[in-house]
């Protein structure tokens, strides 16, 4: 499954704070060469941790990832996780 952490800063995160993320995604992606974080095209003070790993319920899933990444983003003031199957990220992201 596709793992999509999107973490809102109080202001423009820092370097360091988005190298935790990458960090963070690496310890749980299937394969740590494609962990991505990328800014919101809207907004400087959002960044978005996409990986993949091994399917299983969201809510344990979410019980691994969500102190990881709150732990490496002290600026932060808000938080999601979602999930997306990894054929239809891939279709709509045109990614294979």
């Amino acid at each position: 499954m596709v793992v999509l952490v999107t973490v809102h800063f109080s202001g423009n995160p820092t370097q360091d704070e988005q190298q935790a993320m990458i960090q963070a995604a690496k310890s749980f992606a299937k394969d740590p060469d494609k962990v991505e974080v990328v800014e919101d095209n809207e907004s400087r003070n959002k960044l978005t941790a996409v990986f993949r790993m091994k399917n299983e319920a969201a809510y344990k899933a979410v019980e691994k990832v969500w102190p990881r990444f709150k732990m490496s983003t002290p600026s932060r003031i808000d938080m999601s996780v979602r999930f997306e199957q990894e054929k239809a990220y891939d279709l709509r992201t045109n990614k294979r």
